[in-house]
């Protein structure tokens, strides 16, 4: 006759599944955190960039209704079709512009330097931020 005998080993040191489920809650929860945080920073280092953009935008849809231009190294005089004159010019640390001298509305903030540089066909404003990012964008000037 044959004695058939199971050997039952107790190892409290292995693998178990509740600790596998703990390492995968552990990195569900902290994958998306670290997303989060690194996205953060990336929308930070955009923001000169956009807000400059937005200035070009509102500088092109200003000269889109203007009869005629004038500019100086550091500022730039619009006439609008309502005869207003329309002024960007940099003050302290920011852009602002003001409409027949009176009051202003600030178009840009943490600008180091503020150029206007005159072009055959109209003119190129370069902009250095407290960064020391420098942006720039040249304008064509129609005058129907």
């Amino acid at each position: 006759m044959v004695y058939v005998s199971m050997v039952y080993l107790k190892n409290d040191k292995g693998f178990t599944f509740i600790s596998l489920l703990l390492s995968l809650v552990t990195a569900i929860i902290t994958i998306p955190l670290l997303i989060s945080v690194l996205q953060m920073n990336l929308i930070d280092d955009m923001y000169d960039h956009h807000s400059v953009n937005s200035f070009y935008y509102l500088i092109q849809n200003e000269l889109l209704i203007a009869k005629d231009y004038n500019i100086h190294s550091d500022s730039l005089t619009i006439l609008s079709t309502a005869d207003e004159k329309i002024k960007f010019s940099k003050y302290n640390n920011v852009i602002r512009k003001q409409v027949n001298s009176r009051g202003h509305e600030i178009y840009l903030r943490d600008v180091k330097d503020f150029l206007i540089l005159p072009l055959d066909f109209g003119f190129k404003i370069i902009i250095e931020t407290l960064k020391g990012d420098i942006y720039g964008k040249s304008f064509s000037f129609y005058n129907f």
